[in-house]
């Protein structure tokens, strides 16, 4: 004798979102940013990582809390996507799921309260970079250009010829970052016609300091957002004995080109 089998049949629900937005504080800078990716959690339940925009089937009906990390692509490598430390997870408490039904979010994040800003600059007031190179480098500007500049007026701009091959310049101050595999990132929006390599300067106690580099930035004819992150290579030289670490960018001309141009606008280092 065989047994009756009872099939159930589930109808999901959906969630639907287009983005994430971000909203800051007026001493964090700007709000622009790149969350391309969310971590989906369900009662604390992982229900795995997705690109936005997305629409997500959940078998799920009735009252349930929606939680939602925000995450960005590391490196510029869009392989390579993290849950962003900085930003705050951001929860909807008593959302009434409905079978066949879909829930449009609109989820905005915030910097987590032990954000810290070692550098935070938009260039409309001061530029805290100085030129670091010496023989044949073009010397940076302050662009005043709402034209070029991402938000605002101001931006930082360098401009490399045949005359003038090769660019070096570093923020001007040095700050204090913490090791132990604390989560240290630089922020910043860019556009250039020719690669440039931002590399992460280490003083030492002694006074000695060393150049380390960190990634190679590809052309962008229109302004991108990155996130680089310096935690392996902070903790390391922290771990050294290095008290105090500068940002560096370099380029150089190739030989096919005459000149090339690179701005920069909204620069962060954040730590926790």
């Amino acid at each position: 004798m065989f047994n009756n089998c009872t099939k159930t049949d589930l109808q999901p629900s959906f969630i639907a979102m287009q983005s994430i937005e971000v909203a800051t504080e007026s001493t964090e800078g700007t709000a622009n940013h790149d969350v391309t990716t969310c971590w989906l959690y369900v009662n604390d339940q992982s229900l795995g990582v997705y690109e936005l925009p997305t629409t997500i089937p959940l078998l799920n009906t009735g009252t349930h809390t929606i939680s939602i990390n925000p995450g960005i692509i590391e490196n510029g490598i869009s392989s390579t996507r993290i849950a962003y430390p900085f930003f705050e997870q951001v929860r909807f408490e008593e959302l009434n799921l409905v079978a066949n039904e879909t829930l449009h979010l609109t989820p905005v994040t915030r910097y987590a309260d032990n954000t810290f800003f070692a550098l935070q600059s938009d260039f409309e007031i001061s530029n805290p970079f100085i030129n670091s190179g010496t023989t044949s480098v073009a010397e940076l500007e302050l662009i005043n250009d709402p034209q070029i500049a991402l938000e605002g007026s101001r931006c930082l701009g360098v401009r490399i010829s045949t005359v003038e091959p090769t660019f070096s310049i570093a923020s001007a101050e040095s700050y204090a970052l913490p090791g132990i595999g604390t989560p240290v990132f630089l922020e910043m929006n860019y556009r250039c016609t020719q690669n440039f390599d931002v590399l992460l300067k280490a003083v030492y106690n002694s006074g000695n300091a060393i150049l380390q580099p960190l990634i190679t930035v590809n052309p962008k004819s229109s302004w991108n957002k990155i996130y680089i992150n310096l935690t392996d290579a902070v903790s390391e030289r922290v771990a050294q004995g290095v008290t105090q670490f500068q940002i560096v960018f370099k380029g150089s001309l190739t030989a096919e080109t005459s000149q090339a141009n690179y701005y920069w606008d909204n620069i962060k280092i954040v730590h926790q």
